[in-house]
């Protein structure tokens, strides 16, 4: 009976540990840790999987034509508005902004980033259509450009701004997505963080 006792106890005792680690069936599910710039995570979770990542959090994409090594959403502002009087949402939208940031994978990125691989997904499955501004934004995008990154980027060089999206009224924005390209030896990735 003592024997039993003892396996059952350390049987829960391994799978505890094993959930713990941020292991399933000998496969990394992921992991955060402290980045050193902004105080933000970094996931080393496959970025293929429908998990969301917290907003801030710094995931690490695999390699692709894109030359996108790592994608960041820091945060998200719904119902964004334009400094100029004359840059107002389409009539039955709001404006839905990210800042975001993008870095090149150790071999720069040729073609420059940019925005092309963002979209923001409404409640419905359907995604919101870029909005058409320039900006300046009002509030804390005020400071940043639109990513619209046009030149290469240097090895680990990284780009930072808003990307903006007209959202019609009566959706809701479920979630920010970044999708590489397909290599021809990986497969695209996919992050996603919330959008609220």
């Amino acid at each position: 009976m003592r024997i039993a006792a003892s396996a059952t106890v350390a049987g829960l005792a391994l799978a505890l540990a094993a959930c713990g680690s941020g292991t399933t069936g000998g496969q990394a599910t992921g992991s955060t840790a402290a980045s050193g710039s902004g105080g933000g995570a970094t996931s080393t979770a496959p970025p293929t999987t429908s998990a969301v990542q917290a907003l801030g959090t710094t995931v690490t994409m695999p390699r692709s034509r894109s030359g996108v090594g790592t994608a960041l959403v820091g945060a998200v502002y719904p119902n964004a508005t334009s400094s100029v009087a004359w840059q107002k949402p389409a009539n039955g939208t709001t404006w839905f902004a990210a800042d975001v940031t993008l870095c090149a994978g150790t071999k720069g990125s040729r073609a420059g980033l940019g925005p092309r691989g963002f979209s923001l997904v409404l409640d419905d499955g359907s995604t919101a259509k870029v909005a058409n501004s320039s900006g300046p934004l009002t509030g804390p995008l005020a400071t940043l450009n639109p990513l619209l990154a046009t030149t290469s980027l240097a090895p680990r060089q990284c780009e930072r701004g808003w990307v903006m999206w007209s959202v019609p009224t009566g959706k809701t924005a479920s979630y920010v997505q970044f999708s590489t390209g397909t290599s021809s030896k990986k497969t695209a990735g996919t992050a996603r963080w919330p959008a609220t």
